[in-house]
């Protein structure tokens, strides 16, 4: 459960979320990975249609993945808020 390691899991069955990719609209856009090295020239898919999991499975894959995002950060030129609080 640390970066890097090996986590095993059940089966996993994409059907029913190749389904709802063939049918829903997806956005592109193009940005950076959301965790250290934070690789940017990364193109992003977004459903407009979110796809409903249960709360038991959203559970077991969080205390698998922990926080795997990075705080949202302000348009250049802005004023950094964490920045700013920090000072």
């Amino acid at each position: 459960r640390d970066p890097g390691t090996l986590t095993k899991t059940g089966p996993l069955s994409f059907n029913e979320l190749k389904n709802h990719l063939a049918k829903s609209a997806v956005f592109q856009y193009s940005g950076s990975l959301t965790t250290p090295p934070c690789t940017q020239n990364i193109a992003w898919n977004v459903v407009k249609q979110p796809v409903y999991i249960d709360l038991a499975n959203y559970i077991k894959a969080k205390s698998v993945m922990k926080f795997n995002s990075r705080i949202t950060q302000n348009f250049p030129g802005e004023i950094n808020l964490i920045e700013n609080a920090c000072n």
